[in-house]
């Protein structure tokens, strides 16, 4: 407490410091018959810790604040100088009432601060018969029970709070049980060999363009959305979630659970008790309110660049497989198409128009997708603009058209203009470039810029397929297409005739039966090469070294394990290499015994 103030307490023996505020302090005094609880609330109402005498004039410090009491007592804040009166009488012996003549009685608190202000004495409690009435109705029975019943509601709120917060405290428990953060196994995220091009970018997407990924925070957070649609973004989630990339931290917030039973339904089957609840249990969540993280480890932030190098590998448009690469262009030209929608819902309530109608939105996405297979979406964004701002301008010149209509009108604007566009490729729209009011989505960004090293709003899906195709060709180029065929050869060929070399011909067998149809088809082939050279040659070992030499024409690529067994990685190679390794394997297993 500061120096300057004066502390005073009926227990004090010590002289106040100051004269003057020494006669300001009220002298506390029972109502002959009051109540014993009326009189305890008076006495704390009047409590006077001391006085500031930093301000001019003083001011007063009270024990306690009338909230407080108001709480704990059930009474009114603003009645409460009523109750006061009711159980004491604070006297001023230095002042009198200009009444009556006696010592002075405080009526409230407020009269004490209009005193220190330099105010003239008001009338003393038993002059206000106002006051000595109101006193009256509180001091009735009817108004004590009332009291009553107020207090045990307060004790019964306070408990329930109480009862609430140690509830939450459990949900936090049970969480931190229920989705401990994994941070010692290994997930083999290339058994994952169904997830697609989309869920995969989606999550490369959501590490990237976070606001972190220790943990990811929800998506309701985030500074750009994950999908240009929200209902896309729910879609994504889901998947990758299914997918086993992402797992639930267990600080998402309480209320992204559905919780069974909820708090209320737990009390209620206690009979309204709060002793004995039920244990609470969540039983679904909201896709978009959790917070995720990457299972694996050693620790988290490490899962999670683990999981975006694995990503990339496999998302590298020069490695993709045909099916793969189709599946890229097709989510390239859906972003497109996407980002338009979105750009144009903007547009619509920029100019203070309803959204689309439900029943017109397929053929609005139907014809935006067309466009986005030959346009760019800079080019998209020129003619939504340009058909909203127009649409809105039809319903400035019809102010009484319903706007309803007027929406129609632009979607049907929007229809002409981009058949146009698609039919007429010669035509000529002015680029636009991203609004910062409506961002790019994370998603967009990560196709374009992220795997097709593309600007995202110029790019057209015959660019992002021109793209591919060179990286594609600047891949093979750095390949060593010939390989190490001749030496794998010479080591087959330099093999003791005494070997039973039917080990190396059985890896061409095991091939032959690859779920892979395109490793199938080549091990195939390569076995008709050496029942072939078998008949010409008669040497079993001439004739798997002519099939070795002959992986070299096998040029097809697809998607196969490490054949040097250095790591766990799929890789993009060519069939005849991965068969060409594997025979040479076998024979130098077999040399090596």
């Amino acid at each position: 407490m500061s120096s300057d103030q004066v502390i005073v307490s009926e227990a004090d023996a010590e002289v106040p410091q100051d004269a003057v505020l020494a006669g300001f302090y009220p002298q506390l005094s029972a109502v002959p018959g009051a109540d014993a609880e009326a009189v305890a609330l008076g006495e704390r109402y009047w409590a006077l810790s001391g006085f500031d005498k930093t301000v001019d004039p003083p001011s007063a410090l009270w024990a306690e604040k009338t909230t407080v009491l108001s709480d704990e007592y059930g009474v009114s804040n603003s009645r409460m100088y009523v109750h006061a009166a009711a159980g004491v009488r604070a006297v001023l012996p230095s002042l009198c009432c200009p009444s009556c003549g006696q010592p002075l009685s405080l009526r409230s608190r407020q009269n004490l601060v209009k005193l220190l202000l330099g105010d003239a004495p008001e009338r003393c409690v038993d002059c206000d018969q106002e006051l000595i009435k109101a006193v009256g109705r509180e001091t009735t029975p009817a108004a004590m029970q009332k009291r009553q019943s107020a207090r045990q509601a307060a004790r019964r709120r306070g408990q329930a709070m109480q009862a609430q917060q140690l509830w939450k405290a459990e949900q936090t428990a049970y969480l931190a049980q229920r989705c401990a953060v994994d941070v010692t196994s290994a997930p083999d995220w290339h058994a994952m060999r169904n997830t697609s091009v989309r869920t995969e970018a989606a999550a490369l997407a959501a590490l990237r363009y976070g606001p972190s990924d220790t943990p990811i925070p929800p998506i309701d957070a985030w500074p750009v959305p994950l999908a240009p649609l929200d209902e896309l973004t729910l879609e994504l989630l889901r998947d990758c979630d299914n997918g086993g990339f992402f797992a639930i931290h267990p600080d998402s917030p309480l209320a992204a659970f559905v919780w069974t039973p909820t708090f209320e339904e737990s009390v209620a089957k206690a009979d309204g008790g709060l002793s004995d609840l039920a244990q609470p249990a969540w039983s679904r969540y909201y896709l978009s309110q959790i917070c995720r993280y990457v299972p694996g480890g050693p620790s988290v932030s490490t899962a999670a660049k683990n999981l975006d190098e694995h990503l990339l590998r496999q998302l590298n448009p020069a490695r993709l497989t045909l099916n793969r690469r189709t599946e890229l262009l097709e989510l390239a030209q859906d972003l497109i198409a996407w980002e338009t929608r979105r750009y144009f819902d903007f547009q619509l309530e920029e100019h203070n128009l309803p959204p689309i109608p439900k029943n017109h939105e397929a053929r609005f996405d139907e014809v935006a997708r067309r466009l986005a297979a030959v346009r760019s979406l800079a080019e998209c964004y020129h003619i939504a603009w340009t058909m909203a701002r127009a649409a809105a301008a039809t319903a400035q010149a019809k102010q009484f058209a319903p706007k309803a209509n007027m929406t129609t009108h632009a979607v049907n604007l929007f229809e002409d203009k981009a058949s146009q566009a698609i039919a007429n490729p010669s035509l000529c729209f002015k680029p636009y470039r991203e609004d910062t009011r409506v961002p790019l989505s994370a998603l967009t960004r990560t196709v374009f810029i992220n795997l097709l090293h593309a600007e995202s709003m110029s790019t057209t899906l015959a660019g992002a397929n021109s793209i591919i195709s060179t990286m594609t060709a600047e891949a093979d180029l750095t390949d060593d297409n010939d390989g190490p065929y001749t030496e794998y050869a010479r080591t087959i060929s330099r093999l003791d005739p005494e070997y039973d070399l039917h080990a190396v011909y059985a890896v061409l067998g095991r091939e032959s039966s690859s779920d892979d149809p395109v490793i199938a088809a080549a091990a195939t082939t390569l076995v008709l090469v050496v029942e072939d050279m078998r008949i010409v040659a008669r040497d079993l070992r001439l004739s798997l070294a002519a099939a070795v030499s002959s992986c070299r024409l096998v040029t097809t690529r697809t998607l196969v394990p490490d054949p040097r067994g250095e790591s766990d990685v799929i890789i993009s190679q060519p069939v005849g290499l991965y068969l060409a390794h594997l025979m040479h394997e076998a024979a130098v297993t077999l040399g090596a015994e």
